[in-house]
Formats: structure tokens, C-alpha cells, sequence
């Protein structure tokens, strides 16, 4: 497997990446640990070691890596500067070193391929093992389970890919990659949901991966929202997220859309085990949040940097549901 390095030429958080291709090796681990690089890797590979891309997957995660499916194509005005293509492969044991991504996208074109694994070796093909195979069909199967579920992708995966022949594959559909949460997002959170709270409502939603709890709540005749998130015995590295404490408290929180950004200052409260952060919201914050699709629940500055998106919640409904916080304020 080759790492090359990427950059599309802008100046944006993914302007520069990694692409790797090729075939993977039980060492190819190794090399991505000397290159280092950006927080986002694009694959393009139709398989090779098995051991050697549950190694590969280990590293995304601990890395904090973001993966895509995608292949380097070197852009015509600059051949140094490489664009990604959208229609790569991944395949074979390349799928289990995607799922190590903390966020992942199999875009539309590009293929996501299973099959089952054999413990003969047969080089050259993508279904090939290294030479420390495990050949006990069983122990295979507890070692792909286990790193599937411990990388928030559905076990079913691998009964999937199980009853699949070897020398054919599978390849999976858009709905499947949802399903399957091998297309993963873990700031992505459901549209909030109304709760009685004391004398009052509240509104509440939380993010796919657990993280992050996001409320919404009328006090005193303003509205506010308030994100909530677990301060000890957290693994940034595990859920693709800074830890609540890290870098956010001498910033603003800021709700983003995709044509605006707006925030203020917070207050911010702790026990033993959450940090809760409030924003006072305004008009101007209503009204961004409502004219958009979705809006980001994010800390930092606006300029120049931004910390990661701690929430990504979509905006159908919140007028209705700020109009029932305000008759129904705490």
C-alpha cells in the first residue's frame, strides 16, 4: 500500500489529506505511523492482509482518523496537487480498516465490497491472508466481530461478509452502509424531542455516538440551549471528539450553518462526571438556526480557527418548538 499526500489547493480543515492505495500489507501499518499526517485518509484498495488492515484500522482510530472512500487523481492544472475522486474501492479487508475511521463515508460511485475470508493463503488475491494466518475459522470470526462492534459498525457485518464466497463479492448498497453504520457520523443527532422538566418543557436530542446531549429550554422568557458532554473516563480518540474541558472554555460556542455562523459568550457549570455549557440565544440565533437545514453546535473563535463539531442537528421543526418552550418556560 502506498501513502500519498493530498491537497486540493484551498485552505479549508480537509484541504489536505492522505490517499492510500493499493494493496495492503501486513507492515503498511508501520508506514502510515512514519508519514504521520492529516486527520483524513481516503482509501483505495482492493484488499490484501487481513491482519494487516485490522492493524491499519487500530491506528485510524487511535489517530483519530476520518475515513473516505476515494482515489488520488492528480489535477490537470497542477499534477502535484491531487484532487480525489469519488468513485475508489474498498474492498475485502480494506472494509475493516475503513470501519477504524471515527467518521466515515463511503460516497455515492465508490464501492464498499465483503466477502468471506479463507485461510489459504492465495497471493495475489485480494482475499489473500499474511503468512501468520489464523486458521480456526472460529477465532477469525471473534476477533472480526469484536473489532466491528468495538468500532461502532453492526456485527451483522460479518455474517454478511461470512456468506459470501471468497472468490466472489458483495458489494454494499447506500441503504446498507446506513444500516450497517458503516457510514458513520458520530456528531449527527436526531431532531430534538419534547420532555417535561419541573414546571416546564424542554427539548432534547443527542448525538449518535453518545457524546454530546444537546438541550433546548425557555428561562426567565429567553431561550437557551445548553450541550452537555462526560468529562472523565473519555477517549477523544474513540469518539472523534476533544474532551469537553480541552480549549473550549476561553471561546464562544457557536451554532454554524452552511452560509452563516453565530454565538456569544457561555456560562459553564460542572460536577463529577458532565461539563453543561449554556448559550443565551438571541433573535439573530433563532432565525439562523431556523433558516437552515441543519446547523453545528461548535466552540472556539470565528477567526481563524474553529474546534470540532460537537453536534450537527437538524432545523425541521424548531420553530413550532420554540414557540411550546416560550408557553411552557422553567
Amino acid at each position: 500500500m502506498k501513502f500519498v499526500w493530498g491537497y486540493s489547493g484551498g485552505n479549508c480543515n480537509d484541504c489536505e489529506f492522505m490517499v492510500a492505495e493499493g494493496t495492503i500489507e501486513d507492515d503498511s501499518v508501520d508506514d502510515f505511523r512514519k508519514l504521520g499526517g492529516p486527520g483524513l485518509v481516503y482509501l483505495n484498495s482492493e484488499g490484501g492482509s487481513l491482519m494487516g488492515a485490522l492493524a491499519l484500522g487500530n491506528e485510524f482510530r487511535k489517530q483519530g482518523i476520518r475515513t473516505i472512500v476515494g482515489a488520488a487523481v492528480p489535477r490537470s492544472d497542477n499534477p502535484d496537487v491531487q484532487d480525489v475522486s469519488g468513485e475508489g474501492v474498498c474492498l475485502s479487508a480494506c472494509t475493516y480498516a475503513f470501519l477504524g475511521g471515527v467518521e466515515r463515508t463511503v460516497p455515492a460511485g465508490a464501492k464498499y465490497g465483503i466477502h468471506s475470508f479463507t485461510s489459504e493463503a492465495k497471493p495475489g488475491s485480494d482475499a489473500s491472508f499474511s503468512a501468520a494466518d489464523i486458521t480456526n475459522a472460529q477465532i477469525l470470526t471473534g476477533i472480526l466481530l469484536e473489532y466491528t462492534q468495538r468500532m461502532g459498525a453492526d456485527p451483522i457485518l460479518v455474517k454478511m461478509a461470512s456468506g459470501q464466497a471468497a472468490d466472489s463479492m458483495s458489494y454494499l448498497s447506500e441503504t446498507e452502509l446506513e444500516q450497517l453504520r458503516v457510514n458513520w457520523d458520530p456528531v449527527l443527532a436526531p431532531s430534538p424531542h419534547l420532555e417535561i422538566y419541573k414546571n416546564g418543557l424542554v427539548a432534547v436530542t443527542q448525538t449518535a455516538d453518545k457524546s454530546a446531549t444537546v438541550t433546548l429550554f425557555c428561562k426567565d422568557r429567553n431561550l437557551n440551549l445548553m450541550l452537555s458532554q462526560e468529562t472523565a473516563d473519555r477517549k477523544p480518540s474513540d469518539q472523534g471528539l476533544p474532551e469537553a474541558g480541552n480549549g473550549s472554555d476561553d471561546g464562544q460556542m457557536l451554532l454554524s450553518t452552511d452560509s452563516k455562523m453565530v454565538g456569544g459568550d457561555f456560562t459553564l457549570r460542572k460536577d463529577e462526571r458532565f461539563a453543561y455549557r449554556t448559550l443565551k440565544m438571541d433573535r439573530e440565533i433563532e432565525e439562523t438556526m431556523t433558516n437552515s437545514p441543519r446547523f453545528q453546535v461548535r466552540f472556539g473563535v470565528v477567526r481563524p480557527e474553529i474546534e470540532a463539531v460537537r453536534a450537527d442537528i437538524p432545523s425541521d421543526g424548531l420553530m413550532p418548538l420554540f414557540a411550546m418552550l416560550r408557553r411552557n418556560c422553567l
